[in-house]
């Protein structure tokens, strides 16, 4: 007797096949599909609860993180401050002593040149004064020479007109002997003529010789305290120099102890915020 094949029912639920029997789906194969769903649901609870604690781990690893990097922020930000604080008193010491020195090198300079200036203007001045006083001597003396000179040539002068006038009378008196009264009157004006000419002549003489005696003294007089203004004026301009040279010498230094002090005060803020930096990086 021939076996008739049995055709099997089955139907297709969620992906799967499911085979028919009379009581409705195969119960096993149920049974087993919904135990493989169940393991699957408590394998992706476990899964659930394990990213659930990785994620609070991770915030807790994040909060404690912030926590260091804000203590480690706080300790580089007050140990800069203190290195920026003790940078700075050092700088400013270091200035003060830098500014006293200057001051003290200054102010030896300036006494230094102050007593050269002294003595070589002692010297100067002595040397001026010297050299007016050889102008003067050596103006009176040509004046007293002038003078000499001058009063040996009126006296000249007088005693030759004198002899020429007695002479002149002498000759009149002799012609008045032999000739006439009116003749020895004339001889005798000319003779007085001629001796008042004389005396004039001599006068004026004496007059040129003192007037030029005493302009030669004048221009002596007057190149002596030329000589001292200029030695005086000489003094003044090379202490002036002086002064501002040292003056160009100290005061850039004092400007550079400033740039410093600015620069390490500068430096103090940076190093706290490189620190602050260095210790978010770190975290």
């Amino acid at each position: 007797m021939a076996k008739v094949a049995l055709k099997i029912k089955t139907k297709s639920l969620w992906g799967n096949e499911f085979r028919i029997v009379d009581g409705g789906l195969l119960e096993s194969e149920v049974v087993d599909h919904v135990t493989l769903l169940s393991d699957e649901l408590t394998q992706a609870r476990k899964e659930v609860d394990r990213q659930s604690s990785l994620v609070r781990l991770a915030e807790q690893t994040v909060m404690e993180a912030d926590r260091l990097a804000g203590e480690i922020t706080s300790k580089a930000t007050a140990r800069a401050e203190k290195e920026s604080a003790e940078m700075t008193v050092a700088a400013e010491s270091e200035a003060v002593a830098i500014l006293e020195q200057a001051r003290s090198e200054a102010a030896d300079l300036r006494k230094e040149f102050v007593e050269k200036a002294r003595t070589e203007a002692s010297v100067l001045t002595s040397k001026a004064r010297a050299e007016a006083g050889e102008l003067v001597t050596k103006a009176s003396a040509e004046a007293d020479d002038l003078n000499a000179t001058a009063r040996s040539e009126s006296k000249e002068l007088l005693s030759t007109s004198r002899v020429e006038a007695e002479e002149l009378v002498a000759t009149a008196k002799t012609e008045a002997s032999e000739s006439s009264t009116a003749t020895l009157e004339t001889a005798g004006a000319e003779a007085k003529a001629r001796l008042e000419r004389a005396d004039r002549e001599a006068s004026e003489l004496l007059d040129s010789a003192r007037t030029h005696a005493t302009n030669l003294q004048t221009e002596a007089r007057l190149e002596a305290e030329y000589a001292v203004r200029r030695i005086t004026q000489t003094l003044a301009e090379g202490l002036r120099h002086t002064v501002t040279e040292s003056l160009n010498t100290y005061l850039p230094l004092v400007d550079n102890i400033s740039v410093e002090r600015d620069a390490t005060s500068t430096n103090g803020t940076n190093g706290t915020a490189s620190a602050a930096r260095k210790a978010r990086s770190s975290s």
